[in-house]
């Protein structure tokens, strides 16, 4: 009996302790609120830092698509498709409709994973509202506008899986709650896997000056380790630019008024700053404003980068890959005089 009670706890052992692991470490700790920083490096916070930016603001809502009417839709109406830079809590969306006289629509991203997918998909059918802004962050810009559908039906659209409809959409956690098994535990390999290769997928840098508030990181940089891996060649954003010309020109034949708000990455913001920086320059905002000449895509860089030059502090978050309310709302009214 002793011999089965030791062969046994020998058995279960390494299996309890993955268990644990993976439920201690990972799964108490994947908080969609919780920083990137400290869900993706395990690196550690002053914990106030994060609540020093909440605000006390009387947001207006922004209608989600289900509760939207095309109907309803006035000229003063914005819709907003993006990424999570859009839906973050004191984020974009929540100062365009604190600072817009009109409705804001908040499309998320609704039919796709692909934003870009979504907007073309809601203007074949016919249930895009006139005025639209489109918000994507640097590192996936490229990515999202590789080869846009331009070409294809509605309907070959849902059928070849490029979108899909919001009944077979699966069941999203909400902003406060935890994310489902499957998600947690795809979230979990992912982040593993640079582990495996002793990578952290955070990366740290010296700044020459304080760029932050936080305690004992106020020169450091820390950013995610796809602001410099997905760096994309010339010929790459070259044809990402002629897509994007291409979808104004689409956008544009169907009456609807389409702005592309590109938003930089945190490295491509602070490169400038690094001491002794080994990584390669990345100036992607500034490469497609150049290619995309056209008054629709709004490059954020123009307003976060002379606030950075200026010396405001956390323009972006030290803990987050995401901007800040600081930015988030300068952004906001730099788009709405853009747009309106």
């Amino acid at each position: 009996m002793k011999r089965f009670i030791i062969r046994t706890l020998l058995f279960a052992s390494p299996v309890l302790l993955v268990i644990g692991y993976f439920y201690f470490d990972i799964w108490s700790r994947l908080n969609p609120e919780e920083d990137d920083m400290g869900r993706l490096g395990l690196l550690y916070f002053a914990p106030d830092y994060y609540p020093s930016f909440d605000r006390q603001v009387n947001y207006k809502k922004a209608i989600s698509f289900p509760d939207f009417k095309q109907s309803a839709c006035d000229s003063n109406t914005i819709a907003v498709i993006g990424d999570s830079f859009s839906k973050q809590s004191n984020g974009f969306v929540d100062f365009m409709c604190l600072h817009h006289d009109g409705e804001v629509i908040y499309l998320s991203r609704t039919f796709s994973s692909n934003i870009f997918h979504s907007i073309i998909y809601l203007i074949k059918s016919d249930l895009c509202p006139r005025k639209v802004v489109i918000q994507s962050v640097g590192r996936l810009l490229c990515q999202r506008a590789n080869h846009l559908p331009l070409e294809k039906t509605a309907e070959q659209m849902l059928s070849e899986k490029l979108v899909e409809t919001v009944d077979s959409l699966p069941t999203k956690y909400e902003p406060n709650g935890k994310p489902p098994l499957l998600d947690a535990t795809r979230m979990w390999i992912k982040r593993n896997i640079h582990w495996a290769n002793f990578e952290n997928p955070i990366y740290l840098l010296d700044l020459r000056q304080e760029m932050f508030t936080c305690p004992d990181e106020e020169d450091q940089l820390h950013f995610y380790i796809e602001d410099i891996s997905l760096i994309q060649p010339d010929s790459a954003v070259a044809h990402s630019a002629e897509q994007l010309q291409a979808l104004f020109a689409f956008a544009d034949s169907a009456g609807v008024e389409l702005y592309v708000l590109h938003v930089p990455d945190k490295y491509e913001l602070y490169q400038d700053y690094v001491v002794d920086n080994p990584y390669p320059h990345n100036n992607l905002s500034a490469r497609m404003a150049e290619l995309v000449d056209d008054p629709h895509l709004i490059t954020a860089m123009d307003v976060v980068k002379p606030m950075v030059d200026s010396g405001v502090l956390d323009v972006y978050y030290c803990n987050d890959t995401h901007w800040s309310p600081i930015a988030a709302e300068a952004v906001a009214k730099y788009v709405l005089e853009r747009v309106q």
